[in-house]
């Protein structure tokens, strides 16, 4: 089922003709449709239900060198699925990378028995109380820089 969120309510007529409750106008070029709502008229757009369906994406991506590289709008492909919609974002996955490795260092292991550890910051775990709080105090900068994508976890 299409799902719709409103991105623009104003209180008037649309080429001259009031539309009733329920009535479409929504030519395939423009990608939302207007009705009228408790006297106002809303413009509102289909949700995605996948990638492909977004119109156009842009932002920010780290390239083979780590650089937080900038791109501007583009139409949504397999080649720019790693772009964030903010550099602070893009960022935070980096520092989110090296996080990830520096876990694995100081749990001495690739953690695949994480079942196992009982202490964790956000979703990083340990394998006892002193390895998490010597991580959290050494990389609490990563730790600081990565909290946009950690606080979504």
């Amino acid at each position: 089922m299409k799902k719709y969120i409103v991105v623009e309510k104003f209180h008037s007529l649309v080429s001259g003709t009031l539309w009733n409750k329920g009535d479409d106008f929504s030519p395939e070029a423009m990608h939302f449709k207007i009705y009228l709502e408790n006297g106002y008229i809303e413009r509102v757009k289909e949700l995605p239900e996948i990638w492909v369906d977004l119109e156009s994406v842009g932002g920010y991506f780290s390239d083979s060198n780590s650089s937080i590289c900038h791109l501007r709008l583009s139409n949504p492909d397999a080649f720019n699925k790693n772009l964030f919609p903010t550099r602070e974002e893009a960022e935070a996955c980096l520092a989110l990378s090296q996080l990830c490795q520096l876990r694995d260092a100081y749990n001495g292991c690739d953690y695949t028995d994480v079942e196992d550890f009982s202490f964790k910051i956000y979703f990083f775990r340990f394998k006892t109380p002193e390895l998490m709080n010597d991580f959290k105090e050494n990389f609490k900068d990563l730790i600081e820089i990565a909290k946009p994508l950690l606080a979504l976890i």
